[in-house]
């Protein structure tokens, strides 16, 4: 950690030795909880590596307040980041181009030859986002041979063609060979009755029309949403739209109404019950559903992806930077991702977004803290990081 100068050991900060072979650290963070200088530079454990760069908003000319949240609101997300990868040290000969891109980090996705790698980066404002500033500075990094190499994914561009191509159907829920095969009749006879059976008493408790408890109906709604992509039998999707329609419905009339101002207010109507409710119809259903509750359901799944402005990612210029953020890459990042995803294909603007969340996951997942309960032992986190770690690959892989 630290080598002895003229005789007496230098430590940082919150570092103190117990014994020779021991050292106590006492601090929030081994290291830095944020990105504190351009990388990679020196040695590297991963071929390729990945460049970051962390460029603040602010330019610290800003005074008042009105100043600082008028230059965020017209770069964050507007700004264009520039890299330029070579093993000509003049970046003049066989460069590699990253092109503008609204997040600072890059990949050249292809093995790099070992040697000595040089890389430097510009930053475009809103108002010229063709037109990058190059800093000057040139930094290096050098491929020995021996890291960690990895089969290369897919370019954002490919996944994004791919999502595309997907005009109907699941994308994120499930892949569109699974629906109506994922009941395990074979290999768990009665745990396949047994969903059947919970089916059909959802099925009957909507039959009379009858709405007690939107909350409860809507996570009903979810059950007979699942039971067709299990079973195939569009009796239960068919009810369950039936029902969100009427849910709906509902829901228009409380807002047109003016309650006694003594009236106790409950959950609205229609509003749904979780993430996944949402999720689920928009990803799975969006063809089934009247256009008003298309409109919903988008709105829905878009504006908890939001900063305060509402027209870029929350996480961006965040988590990239951020040494760990459990809560985030445990439910957050996941709904940008698949919310991105269901998105791109009825709002062109969300390609950014598909294309941000995906390099975000290559680079910086897996990202595990230490003691907030989602890496400790013991089963009561248990399946906390399976979004992040088995759904968020098995979306790609579909």
């Amino acid at each position: 950690m630290a080598s002895p100068v003229h005789g007496v050991e230098k430590l940082p900060a919150g570092v103190t030795r117990v014994t020779p072979s021991e050292l106590r650290v006492d601090r929030d963070f081994i290291t830095p909880g944020w990105l504190d200088k351009p990388a990679p530079q020196g040695e590297v454990d991963n071929n390729p590596p990945w460049l970051h760069v962390v460029v603040p908003i602010l330019t610290g000319n800003e005074q008042a307040k009105s100043e600082k949240r008028a230059r965020i609101s017209s770069q964050k997300w507007n700004r264009r980041f520039y890299f330029k990868l070579s093993q000509d040290p003049q970046l003049q000969k066989s460069v590699m181009e990253s092109g503008p891109k609204r997040w600072s980090f890059f990949n050249p996705y292809r093995k790099l030859a070992p040697g000595t790698w040089y890389w430097t980066y510009g930053v475009a404002d809103a108002e010229a986002p063709d037109k990058p500033r190059w800093i000057g500075t040139t930094y290096s990094f050098r491929i020995r041979g021996d890291e960690f190499s990895g089969k290369i994914p897919p370019t954002p561009e490919v996944l994004l063609a791919a999502v595309k191509a997907r005009k109907t159907g699941p994308l994120v829920t499930c892949s569109l060979d699974e629906v109506g095969n994922m009941l395990p009749t074979s290999e768990a006879p009665a745990l396949a009755a047994q969903i059947k059976e919970d089916l059909e008493k959802s099925m009957g408790k909507g039959a009379d029309g009858k709405i007690d408890d939107p909350l409860v109906e809507a996570r009903m709604n979810v059950r007979l949403l699942r039971g067709y992509l299990m079973t195939g039998d569009t009796k239960y999707k068919d009810l369950a739209i039936k029902r969100e329609i009427e849910l709906e419905r509902l829901h228009s009339a409380r807002r047109n109404s003016k309650p006694k101002p003594t009236e106790p207010q409950g959950p609205a109507p229609g509003k749904p019950a979780a993430g996944e409710h949402q999720f689920l119809l928009v990803d799975a259903f969006y063809d089934d559903l009247p256009k008003n509750l298309q409109e919903k359901y988008l709105q829905a799944v878009y504006m908890p992806m939001c900063a305060d402005e509402g027209v870029s990612p929350e996480l961006h210029e965040y988590l990239e930077h951020a040494l760990y953020d459990n809560h985030a890459w445990q439910g957050r990042f996941p709904g940008l991702l698949m919310g991105s995803i269901i998105l791109c294909r009825h709002k062109p603007e969300m390609d950014d977004w598909v294309k941000y969340a995906y390099e975000l996951f290559l680079y910086r997942c897996p990202a595990f803290s230490r003691t907030d309960g989602g890496s400790s032992e013991g089963n009561g986190y248990f399946g906390v990081h399976e979004e992040q770690m088995v759904h968020v690959p098995g979306c790609f892989i579909n």
